[in-house]
């Protein structure tokens, strides 16, 4: 049996490291990743000294227009944020 592999290359404190996996052993694992977060929302904490944006509020004003966070411009997106 023929298993498709795709390389997944993950930071180390030397360089980087590479590791096969098999295309469905990933999938099952982002599969689990992704049932974790049931509305779609993974975020990186932020440091206690960097601002923070107001995620939830930002995501209704973007449906409301019709736009993604993306395309937002910078003045639109200081409404959004809070600097500590």
């Amino acid at each position: 049996m023929v298993y498709k592999l795709e390389d997944i290359i993950t930071p180390t404190h030397k360089g980087f490291k590479v590791r096969k996996v098999r295309v469905k052993a990933l999938s099952d694992e982002k599969e689990f990743f992704d049932d974790a977060f049931p509305n779609g929302l993974f975020i990186e904490p932020r440091g206690p000294h960097q601002p923070r944006t107001k995620l939830r509020p930002m995501l209704k004003y973007c449906k409301e227009l019709g736009k993604t966070p993306s395309e937002l411009t910078e003045e639109e997106i200081k409404k959004f944020t809070i600097y500590p």
